[in-house]
C-alpha cells in the first residue's frame, strides 16, 4: 500500500519508539529527506546554464567590439602642451567678478 510522507515518517516513528541511537536518529532524517516535497520549483541547472551562457557572451563581445583603432601618432598630434606662459595667464584671470563687471 501506497502512504503519503507524513504516514509514512508516524510509522517509522512509532517502530523507533524511544530508540535514540545514531542509527534510529540516521534511518528518520533519511526517510523524511528522501521523500521531502520539492517546494522550490526553480529549475537551478536552466538558470545556471542561462547565466553562464549570458556571461560568455558579454566577454566575447568586450574582444569583438572595440571600435575604430586610434593611431597612436595621431593622439600624440592632438595633445595639447601646457607652457609656462599658459599657467601665468590663468593666474592672472583668477579672481572675483562682480555683476558690474560684466556687460550686458
Amino acid at each position: 500500500m501506497k502512504v503519503t510522507r507524513d504516514e509514512l515518517l508516524g510509522q517509522l516513528s512509532s517502530f523507533i519508539g524511544e530508540n535514540n541511537s545514531d542509527e534510529a536518529i540516521s534511518l528518520m532524517e533519511n526517510v523524511s529527506d528522501s521523500f521531502a516535497e520539492n517546494t522550490d520549483d526553480t529549475d537551478w541547472k536552466a538558470k545556471y546554464d542561462e547565466l553562464d551562457a549570458s556571461w560568455r557572451k558579454k566577454y566575447i563581445e568586450r574582444f569583438t567590439n572595440i571600435g575604430p583603432e586610434k593611431d597612436i601618432a595621431d593622439t600624440i598630434e592632438t595633445e595639447q602642451t601646457t607652457t609656462a606662459e599658459d599657467t601665468e595667464v590663468v593666474d592672472e584671470a583668477e579672481g572675483v567678478v562682480s555683476f558690474e563687471d560684466i556687460e550686458l
